[in-house]
């Protein structure tokens, strides 16, 4: 992943960082931290791609005359903080965005549950 583009690429629209954050709601200076350690959540990563107009493999791929190729993403193991483990793989970006809707929709079914759930008592 490439972060330091997001600078490059919002200059490059007349978009200034401020204004960014202010548009995918973070602060600004998380958005900095982000850039600078170069991580950052998929979703706001896909707010930040929306916004400047480009898709989100413009962030993962080296060469950026290949940006109709699809990525590998390397998505090491991390140990959450909550006692679970990420496990190392390589994913094409395809397959992490049909993952990443696949759990959307898991967790909007589990909301609906609650919400039933919750008015039955």
């Amino acid at each position: 992943m490439n972060l330091i583009r997001i600078k490059s690429l919002a200059e490059k629209k007349n978009v200034s960082i401020r204004n960014l954050s202010q548009q995918i709601k973070m602060s600004e200076q998380n958005l900095h931290k982000c850039i600078r350690d170069n991580r950052m959540e998929a979703g706001e990563l896909e707010k930040i791609a929306a916004y400047l107009n480009v898709p989100i493999n413009y962030f993962f791929i080296d060469d950026l005359d290949k940006l109709g190729d699809e990525p590998k993403i390397n998505i090491k193991q991390e140990h959450n903080g909550n006692g679970h483990n990420i496990a190392a793989q390589d994913a094409k970006l395809s397959e992490c965005t049909k993952e990443i809707e696949h759990l959307r929709e898991i967790i909007k079914l589990k909301d609906e549950i609650i919400s039933v759930m919750k008015g039955g008592k």
